[in-house]
């Protein structure tokens, strides 16, 4: 690799100085390390994590040096969304109650059948009933509590 391009590799770029410059603010004892140092020291900074549905407040505030109205149109869409979510979730509960309620009413008619087979002397039939029927709710409940 000629020596230029290995210089030009090197040269700290716009915002790797500014990060160096505000890290030298708060810590003078920066200023002794050497160009590596520096420059492993403005990677490790310049790493930033952020997670939720808006951006970090720094990053809201350069989409909105880009165009003013970008900060509370993205807080919106995120409000928009969370409210979309919101609405899908309780849809899903309602439904979840109603399928509970169907099983509920199912079991119970099921086990009046077995229990009129009972009163009519059909023992075997209504042990098979109740079985499967204790059954099903058995493994009903076992499945949903894993």
């Amino acid at each position: 690799m000629p020596e230029k391009d290995k210089d030009k590799q090197n040269l700290p770029s716009c915002a790797e100085k500014e990060v160096l410059s505000e890290l030298e603010k708060d810590h003078p004892e920066i200023k002794t390390l050497d160009s590596k140092g520096k420059e492993i020291l403005v990677r490790m900074a310049r790493r930033q994590e952020f997670s939720g549905p808006i951006p970090h407040p720094t990053i809201l505030s350069g989409y909105g040096k880009i165009n003013s109205s970008f900060p509370e149109r993205i807080v919106k869409m995120a409000e928009e969304e969370q409210k979309h979510r919101h609405t899908i979730n309780n849809g899903v509960l309602k439904l979840e109650q109603r399928a509970q309620l169907c099983a509920l009413i199912l079991s119970l008619a099921v086990s009046f059948v077995g229990y009129k087979a009972l009163i009519l002397g059909h023992v075997y039939c209504a042990v098979i009933i109740f079985g499967a029927t204790i059954g099903a709710l058995l493994t009903a409940y076992l499945h949903n509590n894993k």
